[in-house]
Parts: structure tokens; sequence; C-alpha cells
């Protein structure tokens, strides 16, 4: 099986000195992209685009690996981060910022497996949240330790 190891062969990239500032010459790239807005440490938009794009990631890899005999290393998460007047860029208030989360993908991965991958995804994890959550309490919280406590959750969904 040939191995490949992208954060190596691409050390300047992925691995840049900690010591100093360089200007690096970025190649052309290919990127699994979901845009979004808002803060990324609340957003729930966030999250799951960052769960798509490792479950892409994965699914494209494992695929690749049964039916080519190439194995490599999903790439690390990346982000694009701004706001329409960069001027009035802030890390303390991160509502207003745009976001691009992306991960690298080898060039060998086609259209065709990433469209494969999203709709073999889909199918599993097809459901979203709907309506209110619902907890059933089994124990007496006032009674029972943290760590026996039975509870029962459900939360409606659907396809």
């Amino acid at each position: 099986m040939k191995k490949i190891d992208y954060k190596k062969d691409l050390s300047h990239l992925y691995n840049p000195s900690p010591k100093e500032a360089v200007v690096v010459d970025v190649p052309e790239m290919n990127f699994l992209m979901i845009d979004g807005t808002g803060d990324p440490n609340t957003s729930e938009e966030y999250q799951e685009a960052i769960e798509a794009l490792f479950s892409v990631s994965y699914k494209v890899k494992f695929s690749i690996k049964k039916s080519e005999a190439i194995d490599y290393a999903v790439m690390p998460l990346e982000g694009l981060w701004w706001i329409d007047d960069m001027s009035k860029f802030s890390l303390e208030d991160k509502n207003d910022w745009k976001w691009t989360a992306m991960i690298m993908q080898p060039d060998f991965v086609s259209r065709d497996l990433i469209d494969f991958a999203i709709k073999d995804i889909q199918k599993k994890k097809g459901y979203k949240l709907r309506n209110k959550h619902h907890e059933i309490c089994l124990s007496d919280f006032r009674r029972v330790k943290p760590e026996k406590m039975k509870t029962v959750i459900r939360q409606p969904i659907q396809k």
C-alpha cells in the first residue's frame, strides 16, 4: 500500500518555523470548503460545518484506501475569517465574522468521489433536530449522587 504524508511533503506550509515569519508560495490546492457566519466558538452552524468537513474527508480517505490502495492522513482544519469592514475586525466580538472552514484534499480526489461521500454521509446522518428537547429524570436529583442519576433523553428529529 502506498502511503503519502502531505504534512511532511508540504512542511513549508504546515510546519513553519516558530522563530520567524516567512513568505511562502502556496501552490494551487484542492479543498472541501463550507462558508458561514457568526462566532465560531458558539455558532451551531460552525460546529456542523466542521463535522461535515471531517466526515466527508474521512469517507473519501477510506474509499481511496480501499479502492486505490493509497493511504494518507486527513489534513488539518483550516479557516478564513473576515468581516465586511476589516478595519473593525476584532477578536473580542466575533458575532459578525464570516468564515470559510476548509480541509485540503489530495489532487487525485475526484468530484465524483466527493459527491459520493456527501450522499453516503447524508444517508447516515440525515436527521435534523426539531421541536423541544425532552428529558425524563428517573432519579430524584435532590437525593441521588450525580454519578448515580438516571435520565431518559428524547429529541424529536426529522429527515
